[in-house]
């Protein structure tokens, strides 16, 4: 028997994909196939959609027809395999939702899967519009047999507008989600950069199904924890053009593992899907440790691909259980993990007195 998470009335394996790490369709990314052997294989994983808008949108990274970038390699995205990142300012490059939703291949789906959707525009009313106008297309489109959930991805960095700007009106996309689209499971996918009080009340709403952390981190953010300079050599972002992009990888893991522990300490019971610069084993166990539901794989299909199908068995496994907490080993590897751990654990704390409560 493999672990899994029930998300309202659709059970998900326990291993996710990140949105965009397995494309639109689940057909993978052009440079999968120069890896051969070593490609990564997400047999086993909950798929989650690359995130769909409203419109089309080029972003940083124009598509082909096929929905394959026109650059093999594009040049919003900086790769460091040593150091254990990856930096992208891709912008929600995708067709529109009206094209997604039309084709054959998400309403051919026997399993269940997650479609992300966002909105990223200069007003709370146009953002509403939006979320309607997108849920009523899937509602249209879909038939009533095929098994998916909503991920609100409510944290993307790289668009022309702050996410957390019109974080109040997370509830009222919610509303309207719910309405247009009756039964299905929606989960808000937030910022590591929003207080926790925030995250908290959006996991509490009546239409949150499940929590899903974390998008990202801006360039520039958390500068007493992640030294920016030592990682890229300058202080100025090496997707500057693109408006900084966004961190993912190894350097952010303790993000999500600070925030999921935050959370249910606070109370908060819906699931938490938890992912970010998963790479290890160990990692994926310290997230279930601390309280996640489902630990999702994005970075590491990039940085280490070979590993992903070994981490979702891994995850998978009904036998891998949460402990009370990480176990402590007194290793030189294990002492720095823990550093790192309340180094970060101790910025979300900062984070939440300076922002303060409602």
């Amino acid at each position: 028997m493999s672990a899994t998470v029930q998300i309202g009335d659709l059970t998900f394996p326990r291993a996710w994909a990140a949105s965009g790490a397995r494309n639109f369709f689940d057909e993978g990314w052009p440079h999968h196939r120069l890896l051969g052997p070593f490609k990564p294989n997400f047999r086993g994983s909950t798929f989650v959609t690359k995130t769909a808008t409203w419109a089309a949108r080029s972003g940083n990274m124009p598509l082909t027809g096929n929905l394959r970038p026109k650059r093999m390699f594009p040049d919003c995205v900086v790769v460091d395999f040593r150091k254990g990142y990856v930096l992208n300012a891709v912008g929600l490059s995708n067709p529109g939702i009206t094209y997604l939703a039309q084709s054959t291949n998400w309403v051919t789906r026997t399993e269940p899967f997650v479609i992300s959707l966002a909105a990223p525009c200069p007003s709370i009313e146009a953002q509403l519009y939006e979320f309607e106008q997108m849920a009523r297309m899937l509602w249209e489109a879909m038939p009533g047999r095929v098994k998916y959930a909503i991920e609100v991805n409510w944290s993307c960095p790289n668009t022309e507008h702050d996410p957390a700007a019109h974080i109040a009106a997370v509830p009222r996309v919610l509303s309207v989600i719910a309405q247009r689209c009756p039964g299905r499971p929606i989960i808000v996918k937030v910022s590591p950069t929003l207080p926790t009080f925030m995250i908290q009340a959006i996991a509490e709403h009546v239409r949150c199904d499940a929590i899903s952390l974390t998008n990202t981190i801006p360039w520039g953010a958390y500068r007493d924890v992640i030294d920016w300079k030592k990682l890229f050599g300058t202080d100025e972002s090496p997707l500057a053009r693109y408006g900084g992009g966004g961190l993912s990888g190894e350097p952010i893991f303790y993000f999500a593992a600070a925030l999921t522990k935050i959370l249910r300490q606070r109370g908060v019971t819906k699931p938490i899907i938890a992912g970010g610069g998963v790479l290890h084993r160990w990692q994926a166990k310290w997230l279930l440790d601390v309280g996640a539901n489902a630990v999702s794989l994005g970075s590491v299909a990039i940085l280490r691909p070979w590993r992903v199908a070994g981490l979702i068995d891994y995850i998978n496994d009904e036998r891998v259980q949460p402990e009370d907490r990480p176990r402590f080993d007194e290793s030189i590897r294990m002492r720095q993990r823990h550093s790192a751990w309340y180094r970060v654990h101790r910025a979300r704390m900062e984070l939440d007195e300076t922002e303060g409560t409602p």
